[in-house]
């Protein structure tokens, strides 16, 4: 009977341990795409939130669609228009609540102001229910919001859905266009 080699048990563990240490380090790469899976979600992002990093899904601008459903001065708050919108997850996955950007514009389209509301700004939500983080694959958020009124120069607006990437903001109306092959 061939006999074991004296430190066996000794590589066997190191083999272990590095084969532990690898699958860490696959999952700590693609932690991103596997936050997206509802039953993996909860416990890496406590992982992650518990050592100080919180996990930031990336989310497809593409995958979002924005509608607006009108703006108007209500007549109980003088000085105020009251924005509304429909936000929706076009994605098989679920994506990062965006920012929603509102430019008001004038009548010729010039934009007077604009400003990126965050999730917590325009989810209606109780006071005690912290905002939602991620927008569940297919779901739909319809949201009002009151904004300040910049005065009878504003006619119209526009809606955008933005994503915070920590240094800078990306927002769909910014993607260039696909150009075509020649």
């Amino acid at each position: 009977e061939p006999q074991r080699p004296r430190y066996y048990w000794a590589y066997a563990a190191g083999s272990a341990l590095l084969a532990l240490l690898f699958a860490g380090q696959l999952v700590h790469h693609q932690r991103e795409a596997l936050v997206a899976w509802p039953a993996l979600s909860e416990p890496l992002s406590r992982l992650y939130a518990s050592i100080g990093q919180p996990i930031r899904l990336r989310g497809d601008l593409k995958a979002y669609d924005v509608r607006q459903l009108g703006a108007f001065a209500p007549p109980d708050a003088a000085g105020t228009l009251l924005v509304r919108a429909s936000l929706r997850n076009l994605s098989p996955r679920p994506q990062p609540m965006p920012l929603l950007r509102v430019t008001l514009q004038d009548r010729y389209g010039n934009r007077i102001a604009s400003r990126d509301l965050t999730a917590a700004e325009y989810q209606q939500r109780p006071a005690d229910r912290a905002p939602d983080t991620l927008l569940a694959a297919g779901a739909r958020l319809e949201t009002s919001v009151q904004l300040v009124d910049p005065g009878g120069s504003a006619v119209g607006f526009e809606l955008d859905v933005c994503l915070d990437e920590g240094a800078s903001t990306r927002c769909a109306n910014d993607l260039a266009p696909a150009t075509a092959a020649r």
